[in-house]
């Protein structure tokens, strides 16, 4: 009977613990010993150089903020046609107010 209660708390605490893991940790301390050679480096990275820097660095910026990108997409999506009177507000970010600005028109 202590043996079951033993195994079953053990088993309790095991869960646990995988859980409380990010499971991106375990392939980050994988993937932190792997040392890539100038070569593969200037095969990854060649095609990025080829974008101007105003382009790299909006992206760069946006990378750190991607719900207010998906924000703007949805709010681009909505209001597709940028001369045409439904496109004249801003998204939430631009307005700095609590939600997406709905189309007007």
């Amino acid at each position: 009977m202590k043996t079951k209660h033993f195994l079953a708390r053990g088993l309790a605490w095991m869960m646990i613990l995988a859980l409380a893991i990010p499971p991106g940790v375990i392939a980050q301390q994988a993937q932190a010993n792997a040392v890539f050679k100038p070569e593969e480096l200037e095969q990854i990275l060649a095609p990025i150089a080829l974008y101007p820097d105003s382009l790299l660095s909006q992206v760069l910026m946006a990378s750190t903020y991607p719900l207010e990108v998906v924000e703007a997409a949805r709010w681009s999506q909505a209001c597709p046609a940028p001369g045409s009177s439904r496109h004249s507000s801003a998204p939430r970010g631009a307005r700095n107010e609590g939600s997406p600005a709905p189309c007007r028109g």
